[in-house]
């Protein structure tokens, strides 16, 4: 159970972030739990037709990149309301890039799916982001998913935890804003949490079917992590940019 003192320390824990949180209340809680990481070195190129005008691609020693991340979501609820577990849990897999805006680092979803059909309309509904439907099953070691369109088939081993992170794993995984676009205007999502606690990721099987993204991520990936879970404030979006393509 998370109780208003917990939150209220996650708030002060600010030492890692390379801004502030905002000084307006955070909107939503929510946690991400058993997450996978699943990381790709792309073409500039090939990614550029994928991301708006309005947001620079990040970025690590000239190499850009996406990730597949794939969790179960626990708890999501709105700041004075309680979880509902009919909508507040479910298993999502997103599929994101890196970018940059004022000064900000983030992230910009090329895709999301969920297993919950009203979560999704939800989420979208509210958020604007992409939500879609999917159907997922996970076990212990293996998640997969299965839409229309695409797949992914992962059966893994959990190893040891990283205890010296290099600069590429904080840079794929500390990120505290998301990056949406809408009609034509960016919008920027702040979020807070403590840093992920990384442990090394094997692959038993892997099978990524993705065909709107076949130039980015049909392979395995080149770098992988796991985390056991954060607690993570969210904050309303707000916009950055109009009228951009």
């Amino acid at each position: 159970m998370i109780i208003k003192g917990d939150l209220n320390a996650l708030e002060l824990k600010m030492e890692h972030r390379l801004w502030p949180i905002p000084k307006t209340k955070w909107s939503f809680y929510q946690e991400w739990n058993d997450v996978l990481f699943l990381h790709y070195n792309v073409n500039k190129r090939a990614l550029m037709r994928y991301v708006p005008k309005s947001l620079e691609l990040d970025n690590f020693d000239g190499n850009y990149w996406v990730s597949i991340v794939a969790f179960d979501m626990k708890n999501i609820r709105p700041r004075q309301l309680p979880a509902v577990p009919l909508v507040s849990d479910f298993r999502e897999v997103n599929i994101r890039t890196y970018v940059r805006r004022g000064g900000k680092q983030g992230v910009y979803f090329l895709k999301i799916n969920a297993d919950n059909a009203l979560s999704c309309l939800i989420a979208k509904t509210i958020s604007g982001l992409p939500y879609r439907h999917a159907k997922m099953n996970r076990s212990k070691n293996s998640f997969y998913v299965k839409s229309q369109s695409s797949s992914l088939s992962i059966d893994y081993t959990v190893k040891n935890t990283i205890l010296n992170t290099t600069a590429l794993d904080r840079w794929l995984t500390e990120r505290y804003a998301l990056f949406m676009k809408e009609n034509n205007r960016t919008f920027r999502f702040d979020i807070h949490h403590e840093p992920w606690k990384l442990k090394h990721l094997e692959f038993i099987q892997i099978s990524i079917d993705q065909p709107e993204f076949c130039s980015l991520i049909n392979r395995p990936p080149v770098l992988s992590h796991y985390a056991e879970g954060i607690k993570v404030l969210a904050w309303n979006k707000v916009l950055e940019v109009s009228n951009y393509s």
